[in-house]
C-alpha cells in the first residue's frame, strides 16, 4: 500500500496529494540531491532522515558507490523498500539523534530534517561521528520566518543560529541558498 501525504513528507506516489503540488515539492526536494551529486561520485553516502527514499535511490543510481539511508518512520522505510530499492542502497529504521553504525561515510546528506528534531545538537554530533576524516556533510533546513512554516517543525533557524548549531562539530561551513523558479536553483547567496 502506498504511503499517504500528511502535509509534510513528500510522497510522490500518494493518491491524496494534488498532483501539481506534489510535482512542485518533489522538484524542490530532489534539487538538493542533484546539488549533492558533486560530492557523491564513487563515495559511501549516509542519507539521514531519508523519508520515503527517493533521494537515496537517486544518489544510488547516479554515482554513489553505496547509500545507507534511514528514517525514524517504519512506514516511510517500508515505502522506500517497496518503491526505491536498488542494489547499492540500504534502507533501515533509525533515529537521527542516536544512530551509530559499524562504518564511517564519505558523505552525509540530511535534507529538511533538522527542523523536525527536538534534540538538534545530538543529531549534529551523531552525523559528525559518522563521517570519515575529511568527509562532507550536506544539510538543508528552511530559513526561519516570523512564524514557523509548519506544525511539524520543532525549530527553524536563522543563518546565524544554524551556523552556531553546526560550529562545535563543523568549523568549516559554506552556505548555499535555494531559490525556487520553474526548477530549483542552488546559489551561493541568499535570494533577493
Amino acid at each position: 500500500m502506498t504511503l499517504q501525504f500528511t502535509g509534510e513528507r513528500i510522497v510522490p506516489q500518494a493518491s491524496n496529494c494534488e498532483p501539481l503540488f506534489a510535482e512542485k515539492m518533489y522538484q524542490e526536494h530532489i534539487a538538493r540531491y542533484f546539488f549533492a551529486s558533486q560530492w557523491i561520485k564513487d563515495k559511501s553516502v549516509l542519507d539521514v532522515g531519508c523519508g520515503v527514499g527517493y533521494g537515496a535511490h537517486w544518489m544510488a543510481i547516479n554515482g554513489a558507490a553505496r547509500v545507507r539511508a534511514f528514517d525514524l518512520s517504519p512506514e516511510a522505510i517500508s515505502h522506500a523498500k517497496q518503491f526505491y530499492a536498488a542494489d547499492t542502497v540500504t534502507f533501515e529504521e533509525a533515529s537521527a539523534t542516536d544512530f551509530s553504525f559499524d562504518e564511517l561515510f564519505d558523505v552525509i546528506t540530511c535534507f529538511e530534517v533538522i527542523e523536525h528534531i527536538e534534540e538538534q545538537s545530538a543529531a549534529i554530533r551523531c552525523m559528525c561521528k559518522a563521517l570519515k576524516p575529511g568527509g562532507v556533510l550536506i544539510i538543508s533546513t528552511p530559513r526561519a520566518l516570523e512564524r514557523k512554516r509548519s506544525d511539524f517543525h520543532t525549530r527553524e533557524f536563522s543563518e546565524e543560529e544554524f551556523r552556531a548549531l553546526l560550529a562545535p562539530c563543523f568549523p568549516h561551513v559554506h552556505f548555499y541558498f535555494v531559490n525556487n523558479h520553474f526548477v530549483s536553483l542552488v546559489a551561493d547567496g541568499a535570494p533577493a
